[in-house]
Formats: C-alpha cells, structure tokens, sequence
C-alpha cells in the first residue's frame, strides 16, 4: 500500500504533464497554420488578378514539403486553387467563411485544419490549410515511451527502497517481539539488542528495557526481602 499512492502521483504528474505538453505542440502547429495564413493573405493576388496560393511555389524545397496542404474557395464557394492533393479538399464550399480563424482537429487527430476569411475585391474568399499532425503524435509517442520508462525505473527504486525500509522496521519489531517472549518465560537478565533508532521503534526499545531493569530489580529485592524473612524465622 505504501507504494500506491506514490505511484498514482506519479502517473497523475506523467498524464497531466503529457496533456501540456500535447496542448503546447499543438499551439506551434496552429501558429505554423496562423503564419502561413497570414503570408498568403498578403499575397493572395500578387501578379495578376487572379487569387492564388504560394504553399507549392517556394524555391525551397523544404520550405515546400513543410508548407501544409491549402485551398482557396472565391466568394461563390467554388475552389479557385490547391495545393497539394486536389481530392483532399471539395470543389465547392458552401457557407459564409468565419470572420476570424477557426482551427479543429479532423482525420481522427492526423491532420489540424484552419479555415479562415481573406477579403478580396469581390467579397471574402474562403481559406482552408491543413497540416499533418504526423510530427506531434511521433513527438508524443516518444515522450510516453521516455517518461513510461523512466516512471518504471522510478517506481522499481521506490519499491526496492520501501521493501528495504519495511524490512529493517520488521527486524526492529521482531527483536523486540523476541525479549518481550524471553522475559514472560523470567529471563530479565536479558536486554533487548541495541537499536539506535531515534523513532518511536527506538523509544519503544529503549521503555522496554527501562522496564525490564525494574522488573529485575524488583525482583531481586523481593528475593532478599524472602531470604531476610526466612532468616529471621529459622533465628
């Protein structure tokens, strides 16, 4: 028992620090979302008359594999362009675009989805960008495999120490339990075996063998008071 409830604040401090710890990762992905959203909107029609993306245009490659997947909706809800895979997105979208970024979780939690309302000179264009959450859930599974470990080994040096700890305080007991049947056989020559113990064990010790001292010496002075009396009957 001594070791339960060390281990629920244990797993109680690993779950919670893991939702944080989620909840923070997921706050960089929608602020990854938030930033490539903001650089679209002041691009939205550069060259041209035409609104479009740049998710799939950067000269960095990486910049590219990195950017989430995005599609633009005109006023009308029809899908003027995407990045990415086309079917992953409806060719129209019906609806009035939020006002301000709306941010969900979708796919059964592996992707994260803004959707977001761009103004543009025929009315407010619809703006829905995707991101994987391939990166967080890799991140979340290493941080449950890493603090799972380390909360096993934190409990195992617990329980060693607790079964240690519990087996001096039964050795404790046990030596005390042994002169308490000695001296109901009469042996009050006997002390109980030093302790050292500055805890209510060692206290204990210590009352137990005041107590048997005065037992002692109660009855040796019972004894003499019997040989006097014997004496002065056989004079």
């Amino acid at each position: 028992m001594g070791a339960v409830l060390p281990a629920l604040a244990l797993l109680a401090v690993v779950v919670g620090a893991g939702g944080m710890f989620r909840l923070s990762l997921l706050a960089r992905v929608d602020d990854g979302l938030l930033a490539q959203a903001a650089a679209e909107s002041v691009s939205l029609f550069d060259g041209g008359r035409n609104a479009h993306l740049h998710g799939d245009r950067s000269p960095i490659e990486a910049a590219r594999r990195a950017a989430a997947r995005s599609a633009l909706y005109d006023p009308a809800g029809a899908r003027v362009h995407v990045t990415g895979v086309a079917r992953d997105f409806p060719a129209r979208w019906e609806g009035t675009p939020p006002v301000v970024p709306e941010f969900r979780t979708r796919d059964g939690g592996a992707s994260r989805e803004l959707q977001t309302g761009l103004p543009g000179a025929e009315g407010t264009y619809r703006l829905v960008m995707r991101a994987s959450l391939a990166g967080l859930q890799a991140t979340m599974t290493a941080y449950w495999l890493i603090t799972g470990l380390l909360s096993l080994g934190v409990l195992a040096v617990l329980g060693v120490l607790q079964t240690m700890h519990a087996w001096r305080l039964e050795a404790r007991v046990r030596r005390l339990a042994e002169h308490v049947h000695r001296v109901r056989e009469g042996d009050l020559a006997a002390r109980p075996a030093p302790d050292g113990g500055a805890d209510v064990i060692g206290r204990l010790r210590d009352d137990v063998a005041e107590t048997t001292a005065r037992l002692q010496a109660a009855r040796r002075a019972r004894e003499r008071l019997v040989a006097d009396a014997a004496h002065e009957l056989r004079t």
